[in-house]
């Protein structure tokens, strides 16, 4: 514990065949389950990419 609970987009921007999505990765322990909230936020930048008919993820990396 903590764990990842919810990806939180703070934006989307097509950059030609790709999506790069901006936002956070909220983590969340049995205590925010119960009272709401988040034990951390982790501000991520993630790349999807269309390939063989499916959306992929490209790349990942934590914006700190």
């Amino acid at each position: 514990s903590p764990w990842p609970d919810r990806i939180e987009i703070t934006s989307i921007v097509r950059e030609a065949d790709r999506y790069v999505v901006v936002g956070f990765v909220v983590e969340v322990t049995s205590m925010e389950v119960v009272s709401g909230g988040a034990a951390a936020k982790t501000p991520v930048r993630i790349v999807l990419e269309k390939r063989e008919g499916r959306w992929v993820i490209t790349e990942y990396a934590e914006e700190r």
